[in-house]
């Protein structure tokens, strides 16, 4: 595995609070990237199909969601034997997933290329996510998180080698998978377009589908919308998805919005926070759940002042 710092002293740690990842890891801007990642990703045939016949990201998303949250925090944990064991367990996970999609072509999540292709859609989707919402990253912050990246692949594989080395050398490489391998998947096309219409209420939610229904018919499409126009140009094009007319105004509007929140003070935005929120159930034994109820019980409120203020339709 690769060492925790990029080579000398005085350079900040690949791992731990001082890691680039970490001055992120707060940041209400990856919302928009980890989705844009997430369908980059499954328009890859390997690991859309893995996506297909394995994953858990359509039945249980807020669960998808959490364990992929507090996964990364370990990979990135100061610790080696937290980031070892982590390692361990997703290797665990993605032994047991291989097969054939739909076209008889063999899949294995733990192919090796197809491993270093979802670390690469991360850092290139943490990049964009910089520069779209005009917070361009400096060359020296960008081989810094480049690097730590390939540590995080090489934890997972042992070694990071089928990631270029250099920063220079991973343009084109990423352009070229997205030119000539990336496919119009049905995972990629769930999560743009029909993973919203199913999508449950998350526990915070839970009891007030009417407020949850209204909210999901609106922030689906959006979500849709703006993650397309996020995508490359030659994916949209082969793929032939379609950007809808005000789109890449409304996702420049949309990162540009995400990254005012930089001028916020220090603490109020915590992603622990609102995954727990998200994600843990008001019936748990956690202390935690009594916040959650709280919530809920408030939610439920305006929800039912929602109805009250709203006319009724004569339509059955």
């Amino acid at each position: 595995m690769s060492t925790a710092t990029t080579g000398t002293a005085d350079e900040a740690p690949l791992f731990g609070p001082e890691s680039q990842f970490r001055a992120f890891f707060d940041d209400p801007r990856w919302a928009l990237a980890i989705i844009r990642a997430t369908v980059l990703e499954a328009a890859h045939p390997q690991v859309g199909a893995a996506l297909a016949e394995n994953s858990t990201f359509v039945a249980r998303p807020w669960r998808r969601l959490r364990n992929t949250f507090l996964s990364m925090r370990r990979m990135f944990d100061a610790d080696p034997a937290v980031r070892e064991r982590e390692a361990a367990r997703l290797n665990r996970l993605h032994s047991r997933m291989s097969g054939s999609d739909s076209r008889g072509r063999p899949y294995d999540a733990m192919d090796r290329a197809t491993r270093a292709w979802v670390i690469a859609t991360l850092f290139e989707s943490a990049v964009t996510m910089c520069r779209l919402s005009g917070q361009p990253l400096d060359r020296d912050t960008m081989e810094r998180m480049y690097a730590e990246y390939r540590a995080y692949l090489a934890a997972l594989d042992g070694d990071a080698t089928e990631l270029p080395e250099d920063l220079n050398d991973f343009w084109p490489y990423f352009d070229r998978v997205v030119e000539h391998e990336l496919e119009d998947t049905e995972a990629a096309r769930v999560i743009l377009y029909r993973l919203f219409d199913h999508l449950p209420a998350p526990p915070l939610l839970d009891g007030v589908p009417t407020l949850w229904a209204a909210g999901r018919a609106v922030v689906g499409p959006l979500l849709g919308a703006i993650t397309v126009a996020s995508l490359p140009e030659p994916y949209r094009r082969r793929a032939g998805l379609a950007e809808v007319p005000g789109a890449p105004t409304l996702m420049q509007g949309a990162y540009l919005t995400a990254g005012l929140t930089r001028f916020l003070p220090a603490g109020w935005i915590n992603a622990d926070t609102i995954i727990e929120l998200l994600s843990l159930s008001p019936d748990s034994d956690d202390p935690r759940a009594r916040t959650v109820a709280g919530l809920r019980s408030r939610v439920k409120r305006a929800s039912a002042l929602l109805r009250l203020l709203t006319p009724l339709s004569g339509e059955p």
